[in-house]
């Protein structure tokens, strides 16, 4: 259970303390109590959400494993084969930092010599 913040319950007894207060006021004043405790938990929520987005948005980027290997670029002779990776492991956010290095690498390969 949520205890009332100091602030609010001071209001509150303001209002009984300082008040002629009849039945139709006190449901009127006690309304205007929850919306004031409802504006009070929204200010709360908000910043919640502010605060949870700036940690998210100081995500650096890392990479992905290395992609196996793709088939040579020829058919016979010497070539080159390919490797990738991906920067998604996990994907930089606005203020985050890219990955550092190189999404691809490439390799010497060796076929059946070309008739």
């Amino acid at each position: 259970m949520r205890t009332i913040a100091p602030e609010i319950r001071a209001r509150i007894q303001f209002v009984f303390k300082n008040h002629a207060l009849t039945e139709v006021s006190i449901r009127f004043r006690l309304i205007l109590i929850k919306m004031e405790l409802f504006k009070m938990l929204n200010s709360q929520l908000i910043l919640f959400i502010i605060k949870t987005t700036f940690i998210t948005f100081n995500l650096d980027g890392g990479w992905s494993s290395w992609g196996g290997w793709q088939s040579c670029s020829v058919s016979c002779g010497v070539g080159l084969k390919v490797q990738r990776r991906t920067c998604n492991s996990p994907s930089p956010s606005a203020y985050g930092k890219g990955c550092e290095g190189n999404s691809e690498t490439s390799a010497v390969c060796v076929n059946t010599p070309c008739k």
